[in-house]
């Protein structure tokens, strides 16, 4: 297949009734609402702030309920179907829908021919050009560096080596951010697939989600992987707040505690009424970048009470 000279940006998102998500969704209101109204700012914010060499798309295993589809094909936002058909862990297994993403990789580079590819959490803000991104996937893989070379948790760390003993040292990288060309892509999603199988083989079990496998699968690729740091980082904008000062800089704002608020908020308040998103000191507010909302910041106070009283 001849390889064009166009670039994909991709959310997948994949819904199975009864099937275990997010970790973070308190389900406020319907959890595929949720979702879908995350995917839409993300992409979006990703179509506004690229050139007509990109095209960003939802991959998705469902029927895109209309209101959805509208706006986004309204957007100029392509819409993939893909199945959920490898990948696939039961139902009840802990992020079981998360490994969706590795299937959507698998798959959309085997039947799309783009020359770059980068897919994104739903719960992310995309403020910049991917022109930038696209030059370093000439050569690299890029992948976000969880703990920036720091030590991984204990229970990762026991995780992999209940995978694999003869595993001394490996990277959490996180699941927000993937990017690379096909080729790479290709082959990064094939080790991908072989760590899966695997797991199956030794009913290796994970609490990790797709970040377990492609953390796995990086250790092939550690000459060309590049820490895309300086393109993603993680905002907590909730009771446990830390955010970086890079927030005004960084290409992509993902913002995990804004799932079922600020980024509901935007598109609600502007996709929905608008048709449009706000400029980027909005989005700040909204998302609490700038100082976290009322409830949250009465929240804090009343855990700092309870933390005096149980002392």
């Amino acid at each position: 297949m001849h390889t064009n000279s166009k670039n994909l940006i991709f959310v997948p998102f994949a819904f199975i009734e009864g099937a275990r998500t997010g970790a973070n969704i308190k389900k406020r209101t319907s959890t595929l609402d949720v979702y879908l109204k995350n995917c839409c700012v993300a992409l979006i914010s990703a179509r506004n702030h690229n050139s007509s060499d990109t095209d960003c798309a939802l991959v998705t295993n469902i029927n895109v309920p209309e209101i959805y589809k509208n706006i986004l094909l309204n957007n100029q936002i392509l819409i993939i179907h893909q199945d959920f058909d490898c990948f696939q862990f039961d139902n009840n297994y802990k992020w079981s829908l998360a490994f969706y993403k590795l299937c959507a990789l698998h798959q959309v580079v085997r039947n799309t021919n783009y020359k770059n590819y980068a897919y994104l959490d739903s719960d992310v803000y995309v403020q910049s050009s991917f022109e930038v991104v696209w030059n370093e996937c000439c050569n690299h893989i890029l992948m976000y560096d969880v703990y920036g070379g720091c030590e991984v948790s204990d229970s990762f760390a026991t995780e992999i080596h209940d995978f694999d003993n003869s595993i001394h040292s490996v990277i959490h990288y996180g699941g927000e951010f993937f990017a690379t060309n096909r080729k790479f892509a290709m082959e990064f999603s094939e080790t991908s697939l072989g760590v899966f199988n695997k797991m199956q083989l030794k009913q290796c079990v994970t609490s990790h989600g797709d970040e377990f496998i492609i953390s796995l699968s990086a250790l092939n690729y550690s000459n060309i992987i590049s820490n895309a740091e300086k393109f993603i980082c993680r905002f907590w904008t909730g009771t446990y707040r830390s955010i970086p000062e890079v927030y005004r800089d960084i290409l992509v704002l993902h913002m995990p505690a804004e799932k079922e608020d600020g980024i509901i908020s935007l598109f609600n308040q502007y996709i929905a009424r608008y048709k449009s998103l706000p400029g980027n000191a909005m989005i700040y507010k909204i998302c609490h970048l700038k100082a976290p909302s009322l409830i949250t910041r009465i929240k804090i106070v009343v855990k700092a009470i309870l933390r005096q009283i149980n002392r």
